[in-house]
C-alpha cells in the first residue's frame, strides 16, 4: 500500500510524457517501414535515443525530488545529454524523411513535437541549474 502512495505522489515533468508520445508515434510507423530503415535508423538511432532521453529525465527528476542539495554540474551534464539525444532524434528523423521512409505529414508532425521537447529541455535545464546554484 505504501508503494502506491509513493507512485501516485511522484510525477515526471511534461517533457517525459512528450518523449513517451514521440516514442509511440514512431512505434506505430515502425510496423510499415522497410526493414533496413527500421533497424538501422528507426530502432537504433531514434527509438533508442528517445528511450535514453526518457531515462535521463527520470534520473534528473529523482535528483530534483531528493532531499540532497542539487549538484548543478551533474544536472547540467544530464540535461545536456538529453538535449544531445533530442538533436540526434531530429537529425535522424530528417534523414528518414529525405530517404522517403516517412511521409511529409508525419515528418512535420514529428519535428514539431521534437521542437517542443527541445524548448522544454532548454527551459528545464536553465531552471534546474539556477535552482542548484547557491
Amino acid at each position: 500500500m505504501q508503494n502506491k502512495v509513493f507512485l501516485t505522489d511522484f510525477r515526471n515533468p511534461k517533457i517525459h510524457a512528450d518523449l513517451m508520445g514521440l516514442y509511440l508515434k514512431f512505434f506505430y510507423v515502425h510496423r510499415n517501414m522497410n526493414k533496413y530503415f527500421r533497424i538501422a535508423i528507426l530502432e537504433k538511432e531514434i527509438m533508442e535515443g528517445i528511450s535514453n532521453a526518457m531515462r535521463l529525465t527520470i534520473e534528473v527528476n529523482v535528483m530534483k525530488s531528493s532531499s540532497r542539495p542539487l549538484n548543478s554540474e551533474l544536472i547540467f551534464e544530464k540535461t545536456d545529454s538529453i538535449r544531445g539525444y533530442v538533436e540526434n532524434i531530429r537529425a535522424f528523423t530528417t534523414l528518414l524523411w529525405r530517404l522517403k521512409a516517412i511521409s511529409e505529414g508525419f515528418f512535420i508532425d514529428a519535428t514539431s513535437q521534437i521542437e517542443s521537447i527541445s524548448k522544454q529541455i532548454t527551459g528545464w535545464q536553465r531552471f534546474l541549474v539556477n535552482k542548484a546554484s547557491p
